[in-house]
């Protein structure tokens, strides 16, 4: 399915582990249960998720960097809100609280980046036609760097994020870049479509106004197109995963 941006709801989610659950442990249940949970009731069950990519960045002994980032992308607000007041949606959300702790987690839907570039909110840069599951996706995730004082490194951000939208720079544009931000952490997500991909990604400029903690490209994995499959489809790597699920 393509939409763009504007009809694409897209919830940007910073999910951070509670303090009681050990680092394997939550892992394993992210792919164990929780990941499957979500295609299997948003997608399988309700129709609402179009697509879906889990990131679970290395243990980068950063607090500020979330234990598990995602995209998850559904069809409209109106079905997001529909699905997740459901009976089964309303169970699905009591799920996050088996692994994710509060205050920090939180999903959050980008709006278009308009110059201003503050703490706590997702943007987006395009809005391009976006098949996110058939597309070539990247993340990038760097922290403040010493010195820096907080306003001046989301001001740097936002100016590169300013020239980026301009088009300054003459190369080829991704098809969407997603970008949200702490006072002390970036994450950066670009999406290519096309038959060509490219051989850098456009986030060099957001990269030199960080310290980079760490790079990924999605992969795809296929999810069963059954709920009745058993047997466990997902394997996280705990050295840090990027999943682009397949349904």
């Amino acid at each position: 399915m393509s939409n763009t941006l504007e009809q694409l709801p897209i919830r940007f989610w910073w999910g951070f582990k509670r303090k009681d659950v050990a680092r394997d442990q939550f892992v394993a249940t992210l792919g164990d249960v929780f990941v499957p949970a979500t295609v299997q009731v948003m997608h399988h069950r309700q129709g609402a998720l179009t697509a879906y990519l889990p990131i679970v960045p290395p243990d980068l002994g950063c607090i500020d960097v979330p234990d598990e980032l995602a995209l998850v992308v559904y069809k409209s607000v109106e079905e997001y809100n529909r699905a997740s007041e459901t009976v089964e949606g309303r169970a699905y959300k009591l799920l996050h609280n088996s692994v994710f702790g509060p205050p920090s987690t939180s999903g959050s839907f980008p709006v278009r980046f308009g110059g201003e570039f503050e703490a706590g909110k997702a943007y987006f840069l395009w809005s391009d036609s976006a098949d996110w599951m058939k597309a070539h996706c990247t993340f990038l995730v760097g922290r403040r760097p010493q010195g820096v004082a907080a306003d001046t490194f989301l001001a740097n951000v936002g100016a590169v994020l300013a020239g980026l939208s301009r088009g300054d720079d003459a190369t080829r544009s991704p098809s969407a870049v997603l970008v949200r931000a702490s006072k002390n952490i970036v994450t950066y997500v670009e999406m290519w479509t096309g038959d060509s991909v490219p051989n850098a990604e456009r986030s060099g400029k957001v990269a030199d106004t960080l310290n980079v903690l760490w790079r990924s490209v999605a992969a795809p994995v296929f999810a069963p197109r059954s709920l009745n499959e058993s047997g466990k489809w997902l394997n996280i790597s705990p050295a840090g995963d990027f999943i682009n699920v397949q349904f």
